[in-house]
């Protein structure tokens, strides 16, 4: 069978998407097939495992999240304190789609899948951690942020603040204590 690169971006979408909505449990090659017009082989063509295609998906989105946290830092127009804005935008985006992040998603089911899914949500935690710790430091330099104490705490206390806000929102399909978090995290960081 020839590979398709158009097919397996859709297998992989179509896959992040159930996995963001239902969790690792939550979805089988059947759904994904159905969603994207194709058999269940076609998918172990391209992935043999749930494993496989899942550890796929979370490459791809760790990738993704970084090239949108560079974009953001890279943005000399904006303080420190609007790069984190925009960073809990990203969770406040996704909620709206009533969908949690990935590695949240993935975190919360842990005992079932496989150890290298649980070490990308491990790893991308800690990407945004030392995301926002490089932030922080901007934010010193340029004022925008008070000096923290701690800065590693309270990168750790904004990701989670963040990620449990989500599946908040996601519950309850409601953004409004999404936004009441963002609100008093940003509050938090200002001189």
């Amino acid at each position: 069978m020839p590979s398709s690169k158009a097919t397996e971006a859709q297998i992989l979408e179509i896959t992040q998407e159930l996995l963001q909505r239902r969790g690792y449990d939550g979805f089988s090659y059947r759904d994904v097939a159905d969603r994207v017009g194709i058999r269940s082989a076609t998918i172990h063509y391209y992935f043999p495992a749930k494993a496989d295609l899942v550890v796929a998906v979370a490459e791809r989105y760790r990738s993704d999240f970084a090239t949108t946290l560079a974009e953001i830092l890279a943005d000399d127009s904006l303080s420190a304190l609007e790069k984190v804005a925009q960073f809990a935008d990203i969770f406040r985006q996704t909620a709206a789609t009533n969908r949690v992040c990935l590695c949240g998603m993935l975190a919360s089911g842990s005992k079932s899948q496989s150890d290298k899914a649980n070490q990308h949500a491990q790893e991308f935690f800690g990407d945004l951690q030392a995301w926002l710790e490089d932030v922080f430091a901007a934010g010193r330099q340029d004022g925008s942020i008070r000096a923290l104490a701690e800065p590693r705490r309270a990168a750790l206390s904004v990701v989670a603040a963040l990620e449990g806000a989500t599946l908040m929102a996601y519950n309850a399909r409601d953004l409004s204590q999404l936004d009441e978090v963002i609100a008093e995290a940003l509050d938090g960081l200002r001189p």
